[in-house]
């Protein structure tokens, strides 16, 4: 019987560690500098957020976005808000939220585990409202082009020359893996103790 629960308390452990591996990263976009619009004006990407549910290396495009379609998307928010101006870019889980089109290319590669860490690689999207294409070198990232479909970056030249950093701001607590060893470890002292009662008191 002790075996047994053994055996089942390292399964349990087992099937949880994919599980955990695969969890949300939330990453928090930090502006550094401010680029140029199409009237010479400053372009600045003021806040983002990319919370990453998977692998963050994804080539999509359609012509239609279809909600009753999977397409297997490695985010469950894609969102960047640009500095006074109310619009921006947003993607919610896979790809909800869009209005239109869709193209995302993307592969990007975390600079670490941490808290703070950073991400680099490469990054371009279109939701039918904005589409931009970014780049990074050490962790920082420059946008190359932007364009929209509101003032500001809507004629030639686009915008361009916003740098900034993607970084780690939340990640998967470990006490949730505490909490579920110490639940198994309940467990297996309860059957153990049942185990007991009914087998009643040894002799030495």
């Amino acid at each position: 019987m002790r075996h047994l629960i053994c055996g089942f308390v390292i399964s349990a452990l087992l099937f949880l560690i994919p599980q955990l591996a695969s969890a949300t990263a939330t990453y928090t976009w930090q502006p550094l500098t401010a680029g140029s619009n199409d009237a010479g004006g400053e372009f600045l990407i003021s806040s983002g957020k990319l919370v990453a549910t998977g692998p963050l290396q994804y080539d999509m495009s359609t012509g239609s976005y279809d909600p009753g379609v999977d397409y297997g998307s490695p985010f469950s928010l894609l969102d960047l808000t640009i500095q006074g101006n109310p619009y921006g870019f947003h993607l919610g889980p896979n790809l909800s939220g869009n209005l239109g089109a869709v193209s995302i290319s993307m592969d990007m590669t975390p600079m670490g585990n941490g808290i703070g860490s950073l991400l680099a690689g490469s990054l371009y999207a279109n939701d039918a409202e904005m589409d931009f294409y970014m780049t990074s070198s050490n962790g920082i990232w420059s946008f190359l082009d932007a364009h929209s479909d509101f003032p500001g970056c809507f004629s030639d030249p686009w915008c361009s020359g916003a740098t900034g950093q993607w970084v780690l701001t939340a990640v998967p607590e470990p006490r949730d893996l505490g909490i579920v060893v110490l639940g198994l470890g309940a467990l297996a002292t309860v059957l153990l103790a049942r185990r007991r009662a009914r087998l009643g008191p040894t002799c030495c």
